[in-house]
Formats: structure tokens, sequence, C-alpha cells
């Protein structure tokens, strides 16, 4: 299980972004703690309940965005 947090300031795009709590992008400030969750998806859908817009770090979660 990884640890994630979830940023209260949205990026040039409108995104609030998930991290994991290793991740060299997560804010020192501005972000929420999430919780522990097996993969970034389950992470993701908890910061649903927070904010519409929200989407995984490319830099910790690679998989979210490898196709």
């Amino acid at each position: 299980m990884e640890i994630y947090y979830l940023t209260t300031q949205p990026t040039a795009t409108g995104d609030h972004e998930v991290h994991t709590s290793t991740c060299s992008c997560l804010p020192a400030e501005n972000r929420r703690y999430l919780g522990a969750f097996a993969d970034y998806k389950s992470a993701v859908y908890a910061a649903r309940h927070y904010f519409n817009q929200v989407s995984a770090c490319a830099e910790c979660c690679a998989l979210a965005h490898a196709s």
C-alpha cells in the first residue's frame, strides 16, 4: 500500500493532482492527505470526493500516463 496526497491548488489545466508521499513533485503545502491505497486508481477515485477535475501525477503515477 502506498500513501497518497491530493493537491488543493489546481494546475494550469485545472486538474488537482494525486501524488504518492515520496513524489518529488508533491508540494510541501496546499495538499490534502488521501490515505493508503493499493494503487493510484483507487486514490484518484477517492480524490474525486473533494474535486471533480482530478488526475494522477505523471511523475509518480507513471502507469496512469503510459499508453
